[in-house]
């Protein structure tokens, strides 16, 4: 089987939404009935945190395809992660 890692913060993370219905790594279940598909979403992560885990939440796992969605949290106010041009 294949495998597909969906890398990202609480976007990835969630498997269902509060109304019950599914989101990103749970329709992909669904739909890629051949693959492996693994959540390695954590809630509030930025960038630079993800980077610390790509090799242990990813790369170790050799997928075939890797999902990522990040930059919510790093444009965040409160989070005061400074802007570079």
């Amino acid at each position: 089987m294949k495998t597909l890692v969906c890398f990202g913060d609480s976007i990835t993370s969630k498997e269902k939404s509060k109304d019950g219905s599914l989101r990103l790594t749970s329709r992909l279940r669904q739909e890629l009935t051949e693959w492996v598909v693994m959540n390695a979403g954590i809630p509030a992560e930025t960038t630079r945190a993800a980077l610390v885990r790509l090799q242990d939440d990813v790369l170790r796992h050799h997928p075939d395809f890797v999902t990522i969605l990040f930059g919510a949290n790093d444009s965040s106010d409160h989070r005061l992660i400074p802007k570079r041009v």
